[in-house]
């Protein structure tokens, strides 16, 4: 009788172990903050701010970028970030964004803060999910290609090839769907416009000379 109640005994600490295990893997994982994102290409001057830390280091090849971390692509300077559904975002001179958590934990969304600058997405398969928030907006996209910027004055322009974007702002939402531009400047109701010169858009994100990683 002894035997077996030990036995039980010790198989119950067990599951309770393993148990204990799993969540602390599981939380130290969210805690870690891991986005399944890692820098692919740069070119110029490209440094990464680990969790919006002070110190600024350069980024190398492989490198992942974890929710906090604040990157800022310098003049003549570009950067190539890859995520692990082979989704691709390029990020043109002069831009500055932080990597956030989604708004759902449960979903592997990417999300952005874009502070300034180009985001650039591409996705050759399903139709990916992909939040930025701006200066003067917010953009819950679903889609394969589109572009977001951020200008001086903070107006926020989303130029969509493929997808639909809601593009929303304290006055009001919109959809922006394929072929179409919207645009949300600050205090003003967000509004779509026909896209134009699309064609020279895409060259222009396209063309990238940088060390990308084969």
């Amino acid at each position: 009788m002894w035997k077996r109640d030990f036995i039980l005994g010790g198989r119950f600490v067990f599951i309770l172990s393993a148990l204990f295990c799993t969540g602390y893997g599981t939380a130290a994982a969210q805690n870690a903050g891991v986005t399944n994102s890692v820098i692919v290409g740069t070119e110029g001057r490209v440094r990464v701010g680990r969790r919006g830390g002070p110190r600024l280091d350069e980024p190398m090849v492989n490198w992942p970028l974890l929710v906090g971390d604040r990157v800022v692509v310098g003049a003549q300077s570009q950067l190539t970030v890859r995520r692990l559904d082979e989704s691709i975002y390029r990020f043109p001179e002069m831009t500055d964004f932080v990597i956030r958590p989604p708004r759902n934990a449960s979903t592997q969304r990417s999300s952005f803060r874009l502070l300034s600058g180009v985001l650039y997405f591409f996705h050759r398969g399903r139709p990916g999910e992909v939040e930025v928030e701006t200066p003067s907006a917010s953009a819950a996209v679903r889609g394969t290609e589109f572009v977001i910027s951020v200008d001086a004055a903070g107006t926020t322009i989303v130029t969509v090839m493929d997808g639909v974007v809601e593009l929303s702002n304290a006055i009001d939402s919109v959809p922006v769907r394929s072929g179409e531009q919207g645009v949300a400047q600050p205090g003003v109701a967000p509004v779509v416009r026909p896209a134009l010169n699309m064609a020279d858009t895409i060259q222009w994100m396209l063309y990238y000379p940088g060390v990308l990683d084969a």
